[in-house]
């Protein structure tokens, strides 16, 4: 099941950015993320297999800040509910001293301009694996400032994320 769901939102990604660039609407814009991941292999790689932020109060957690690149476009437009893809590039952990690569692609349902929630592939250090994420789109000045919580489950080390971003038309 796993396979086929991998295959459909590749596939679908695809097929949307296949499509003509009048028939539907892209933006992107810079993002910046905290981020935070439980205890495991992923946490020791981030901290150098000890705690260096000695103001860490969320216990045996590493904690670091991605920065990045988010690309969207919207392929089924409706009055109320939009459906869109996202894909999300991000270097994390700059600042103590390592270089962590990672990639979306997720498939997102935006309500009123508003409100999104969506689910899809994430590709970092710790493999491939599936995240959930939802948000809440900010409109000032004809531009759209995403404020995002996603969340990637794994087997060495769950990782939380708060992101922020500003995306330009």
């Amino acid at each position: 099941m796993k396979k086929l769901v991998f295959l459909f939102l590749i596939f679908s990604n695809f097929v949307v950015a296949q499509r003509s660039p009048n028939s539907f609407n892209w933006i992107n814009g810079f993002k910046i993320q905290y981020s935070t991941v439980s205890e495991g292999w992923i946490a020791d790689v981030v901290n150098e297999g000890k705690n260096t932020n000695p103001y860490n109060l969320i216990g045996g957690r590493a904690t670091y800040m991605q920065y990045g690149w988010q690309f969207e476009t919207y392929y089924a437009l409706g009055n109320h509910v939009k459906a869109l893809s996202e894909w999300n590039v991000n270097l994390g952990a700059i600042f103590k001293g390592r270089y962590l690569f990672e990639t979306s692609s997720c498939f997102v349902f935006r309500i009123n301009d508003k409100f999104e929630f969506g689910s899809g592939l994430n590709w970092s250090y710790g493999g491939r694996k599936w995240m959930h994420t939802i948000g809440y789109i900010i409109d000032f000045n004809n531009n759209k400032f995403p404020v995002n919580l996603s969340y990637i489950p794994s087997e060495h080390g769950n990782r939380t994320s708060l992101s922020l971003g500003i995306l330009l038309k």
